[in-house]
């Protein structure tokens, strides 16, 4: 995966199952680390915590959450846990640009611009048979 505005990218991803990993590009290679959690450095081994600023304690807040829950957070309550760690606008830092939120048991996606946690896109992904 190519950069073009030359910032790391990464991703988490869960199944229905609990497993939850990262994705993050090295070298423009996809690395996979497992990982209940994700904030803005890198995890995987080969470039561990590049990209963490001092007294960024936004993934370990995410991983005490995760804790608190025994890893079983409701849509409600994973907003809220990414609400707490987002990341304000200031000086040329455009903050937290967007956040998406799934629930797993039943496929839908609520997207947030730009930490507007009060203006959801929300979107259905079941399939209807026909």
């Amino acid at each position: 995966m190519h950069s073009d505005i030359g910032s790391a990218h990464h991703y988490a991803i869960a199944d229905a199952s609990g497993r939850s990993v990262v994705v993050e590009y090295v070298d423009h290679k996809m690395v996979v680390t497992e990982s209940p959690a994700l904030a803005n450095h890198y995890l995987c081994e080969q470039k561990l915590n590049v990209g963490l600023k001092e007294g960024d304690d936004r993934y370990d807040r995410l991983c005490q959450r995760y804790s608190q829950t025994g890893g079983v957070m409701s849509e409600q309550q994973l907003t809220e846990a990414i609400k707490d760690v987002s990341q304000a606008q200031r000086d040329v830092f455009l903050g937290t640009a967007w956040t998406m939120v799934m629930d797993l048991k039943h496929p839908s996606v609520t997207y947030y611009s730009r930490r507007h946690f009060n203006k959801p896109f929300r979107f259905d992904l079941s399939r209807t048979q026909q």
